[in-house]
C-alpha cells in the first residue's frame, strides 16, 4: 500500500479466489487512514458470555497520545492498553439481564475518537444479530453478528427469496 497524502480516508476491495472458474472466492477490505487525525477499532463491539473474560481489540491510528476510557459500564468492565491492541475484561454478571459498556479511545490532543460497544449475556436466554443488514443494488457478502446463550441457533430464509442466502457460522451469520 503507498502512502496516502490525502486527508480521507480510502479503501478497496481485493478479490481471493481458488480453482479455475473461481470455485471458492472471498472479499478482503482494505481501509488506508488519510492524514486527518483518526482512530479504528477492530472489532468495534465485543461480546462476552457471562462467565466474563478477556477479549483483544486492535487500535490502528495515526495519532501516537489516544488512551482507552471505560464510559460506561466501569463496575464491570475495564481497559488496558497494550501496544497497539486494547485488552478488554469483563467480570462475571450474576445478573438475568444482559448489559453493556462503553469505551472511548482517544487522543487529547486531537479530535480523534473511536467508541467500543461491550456487550455481556446475562442468564436470561437472549439473541441478538447486528449490524441491521442492506445491501445496494448489486448485492454482495455481510457478516452479521449473533450473541446469545442458547446452545444452538439456526437461520432460515424464506422459499419465495430466492436472491438471499443465509450461511450460519459459529458467532456469526453470512
Amino acid at each position: 500500500v503507498e502512502e496516502n497524502t490525502g486527508d480521507k480516508e480510502r479503501s478497496a476491495v481485493v478479490n481471493v479466489t481458488v480453482g479455475k472458474g473461481k470455485l471458492l472466492s472471498k472479499e478482503i477490505a482494505v481501509t488506508q487512514l488519510g492524514k486527518a487525525p483518526k482512530i479504528v477499532l477492530t472489532p468495534n463491539m465485543v461480546d462476552f458470555p457471562l462467565e466474563g473474560g478477556n477479549s483483544n481489540v486492535q487500535v490502528v491510528s495515526n495519532v501516537s497520545g489516544w488512551e482507552p476510557n471505560v464510559v460506561v459500564g466501569s463496575s464491570w468492565c475495564s481497559v488496558r492498553k497494550e501496544g497497539t491492541k486494547l485488552v478488554v475484561n469483563a467480570l462475571r454478571n450474576d445478573n438475568k439481564e444482559m448489559r453493556e459498556a462503553v469505551v472511548t479511545v482517544a487522543d487529547a490532543s486531537t479530535s480523534a475518537m473511536a467508541t467500543l460497544k461491550v456487550v455481556q449475556l446475562g442468564t436470561d436466554k437472549v439473541l441478538t444479530v447486528s449490524p441491521i443488514s442492506i445491501f445496494g443494488s448489486k448485492g454482495g457478502v455481510q457478516n452479521l453478528k449473533v450473541i446469545t446463550n442458547h446452545a444452538s441457533w439456526e437461520a432460515t430464509v424464506p422459499s419465495s427469496a430466492t436472491w438471499c442466502q443465509a450461511i450460519p457460522s459459529d458467532k456469526t451469520l453470512q
